[in-house]
């Protein structure tokens, strides 16, 4: 008969200690249990990741494809017209790029006036308007410009300076100054901006559609009295003359003479300009009995000069310095001296 008791006192009296072996034996299983675990924890992020980035690309590359077009597409900041009868009207950047150009009757290529300067532009419609018949003698041009004023910064002269001295005799060029509210009601009134802005300026009758910048000039100075560019030279502000102001340091047996730019555009000047360098024994023979020592004849909208190198002797020592400018409707203006010592 099978003794349950004594079974049991005998499994009770077994060592079941393991051993050291055995210990160690399961603490590498563990280990290595843990090491691949973490492993496969690692690949799985890795691969998160990855998937990640690339996912990540093609939006990337989205992002920059739309940027690249915003930057390829110039921004307009202010808008020119351009009135003969027919009239053309211009987008142009902060660069005075030409930027877009409306549909016009003057048949004229598109990539004759987008992405070129603002003043070549309305040169180019001009002579284009010459040869396709559309200006005779004495015809009226009108250039508009509409916007901020930084921007609006070309002048008659400018575009005088594109065209053939026959064709200049040939037309009688007119500018007007709008803000951008009044190219965009001009819009709405589905006229040229240019158009618009001298009918409201001078007249009291509603715009017209139809009307042509001949019809409006008579229309405008059999109301006023008086004719139209004598109306648009009254509008204007004065011009704010000014001359540079003068300053000079020593480089070895030389003086050099260094100004800082006008800015013409701000002052209302709009033409050619002589810088007469000019020298003297005393401040008051500087203005009526000046010496010359250099000219300097440039446009109002060119680069300026800002400098003159003088060597210093016997002649040129001892004396008062100073510019006076020329402006091209006789006006002369100095505005400050600089006296050179005596040499050692």
């Amino acid at each position: 008969m099978f003794d349950i008791d004594k079974a049991l006192d005998e499994i009770r009296s077994i060592d079941v200690s393991p051993s050291s072996t055995q210990i160690d034996k399961a603490k590498q299983t563990v280990l290595h249990e843990e090491s691949e675990l973490d492993a496969r924890r690692k690949a799985k992020r890795k691969r998160t990741v990855r998937i990640s980035h690339f996912l990540a690309i093609p939006a990337a590359a989205a992002a920059m494809f739309i940027l690249l077009i915003r930057l390829a597409v110039p921004t307009p900041v202010s808008y020119y017209s351009v009135d003969i009868n027919p009239n053309i009207q211009m987008a142009v950047d902060q660069n005075g790029i030409v930027c877009s150009i409306e549909e016009s009757d003057l048949e004229i290529a598109k990539d004759e006036i987008v992405g070129q300067s603002i003043e070549y532009a309305i040169s180019n419609i001009i002579i284009t308007a010459q040869d396709t018949g559309y200006i005779k003698d004495n015809e009226n041009v009108l250039i508009g410009c509409f916007g901020e004023d930084e921007y609006n910064n070309i002048s008659k002269n400018q575009v005088r300076a594109y065209l053939s001295t026959s064709l200049r005799e040939d037309i009688v060029l007119m500018s007007i100054h709008g803000s951008l509210e009044e190219w965009e009601n001009a819009d709405k009134e589905d006229m040229s901006a240019g158009l618009y802005t001298l009918h409201t300026l001078y007249s009291n009758m509603m715009p017209d559609q139809d009307i042509t910048l001949d019809g409006l000039i008579t229309l405008i100075e059999n109301e006023q009295n008086k004719d139209v560019q004598t109306l648009l030279e009254e509008n204007k502000e004065p011009i704010h003359y000014k001359a540079p102001q003068l300053t000079y340091t020593l480089d070895g047996d030389n003086a050099v003479f260094a100004w800082e730019p006008i800015d013409f555009k701000k002052i209302n000047y709009d033409g050619d300009i002589t810088y007469q360098l000019v020298s003297a024994e005393s401040k008051q023979d500087l203005l009526q009995n000046p010496t010359t020592v250099s000219t300097h004849t440039f446009a109002s909208w060119d680069e300026q000069p800002t400098d003159y190198t003088l060597a210093i002797d016997g002649n040129t020592a001892g004396r008062y310095y100073g510019i006076i400018a020329h402006y091209d409707d006789g006006k002369r203006v100095v505005d400050s001296f600089a006296e050179i010592g005596n040499a050692n």
